[in-house]
């Protein structure tokens, strides 16, 4: 065995060490449900247990290559993730045999991305589910006539996407799982999965990464410089996520923009508060700006419940100020209930096509309603 055969995969010790005794013990699951948030590594450590458990079984003249290269490639390993219906598309199809070129070739370009970069987070446009045709597709995978590696591996990515059909068709795997191949299903979301799957899995949850992490993995895997590194792992706290989009846009003038959109949202100015970011509503940008909006007016939230238990701000630090006078002029406001409404709508903007200005009255609405509790009675539907 390595003397590291976590090289490359950071954080979750604990959790490493204990997956790491199973599998090099006698008892292997053939099931297993790897939680935690997005962007944590539970794909890339799923391929490595697997990568392990095929050491134990076989000799290579390179074990460090073997298990730090192809992670995601069949044979040894089968990589399901949601993908869009295309047109014409039936339940009967290849999962991948109605997209056009371009389609396939995108999905592709996603998939190989992924492969170079296993913190990568993959997005594929209209890709909402996870079908039913991907899990029909494991019985072709598993009549692969394949000696080479004694253990095969079948990763579910986003586990909690399958619609209903796809998870009764993966019980029939679960149940009766053929010999010589591991199921995990990754997910940052496991109530999602129905109780009778999650009946027959091991599971083992993954914490948040740490700063320190966080900064390895942009420096190791994003190539971003230490310095900026440093100081995004300092305000993402974990989230790759939230630091990937950090990176992408100009922190200082955005946390500018959030401040003011604040002061106009609470104050019920919503013309003006709409009128901040009307410019970055395009198509390119809007499906990074909604979230980061969300993400950035959360932190301002947290930061503000710090402040008063006592604590500095960190990522608002310059604007402390906007913490002491919100405070003092309403102190019993509270943002518990819109923060979970917040966290919500972002949900539901991920996985759905929402109306960019339905949701964006969303969380103008839901601000305002700290200050003014007539609005929280007012009905904004972004389904």
């Amino acid at each position: 065995m390595l003397n590291d055969p976590w090289t490359g995969i950071y954080g979750h010790e604990q959790e490493k060490s204990d997956l790491l005794k199973i599998f090099t013990g006698e008892r292997v699951p053939q099931s297993i449900i790897l939680s935690g948030p997005k962007g944590c590594g539970k794909d890339i450590i799923a391929s490595r247990l697997i990568k392990i458990l095929n050491l134990r079984h076989m000799n290579t003249a390179d074990p460090v290559k073997f298990i730090t290269r192809s992670h995601f490639h069949e044979p040894m390993i089968k990589y399901i993730t949601p993908l869009p219906v295309a047109k014409n598309e039936s339940a009967d199809d290849n999962p991948f045999a109605k997209y056009s070129e371009n389609e396939f070739n995108s999905i592709m370009n996603e998939y190989q991305l992924k492969e170079n970069n296993p913190y990568h987070l993959i997005s594929i446009p209209r890709a909402f589910d996870i079908k039913i045709s991907s899990i029909r597709d494991l019985y072709n995978y598993f009549g692969l006539a394949v000696t080479e590696f004694p253990y095969k591996g079948v990763i579910i990515s986003e586990a909690h996407k399958m619609n209903l059909p796809a998870q009764n068709a993966l019980l029939k795997n679960l149940e009766e799982p053929p010999e010589g191949y591991i199921f995990f299903l990754t997910t940052d979301k496991p109530g999602y999965l129905s109780q009778t799957i999650a009946s027959r899995c091991w599971h083992f949850n993954l914490n948040p990464l740490s700063s320190e992490n966080l900064r390895d993995i942009l420096i190791n895997y994003y190539e971003t410089d230490p310095a900026g590194a440093e100081n995004v792992a300092a305000i993402a706290e974990g989230d790759l996520p939230f630091a990937l989009e950090l990176i992408d846009n100009d922190v200082a003038a955005f946390r500018k923009k959030i401040i003011d959109f604040l002061r106009f949202a609470l104050a019920k100015r919503f013309h003006s508060a709409a009128a901040l970011f009307a410019e970055e509503f395009d198509d390119e940008k809007e499906p990074v700006m909604i979230p980061l909006i969300i993400r950035m007016v959360l932190k301002w939230i947290k930061e503000y419940y710090n402040y008063i238990n006592g604590k500095e701000p960190v990522f608002f630090k310059e604007y402390s100020d906007t913490f002491s006078k919100f405070h003092a002029k309403y102190p019993d406001a509270s943002f518990h209930r819109i923060s979970g409404n917040l966290e919500n709508a972002l949900y539901r903007y991920y996985e759905n096509n929402v109306n960019i200005n339905i949701i964006f009255m969303k969380i103008m609405f839901e601000l305002a309603s700290v200050t003014d509790s007539s609005l929280q009675t007012t009905e904004y539907n972004i389904l």
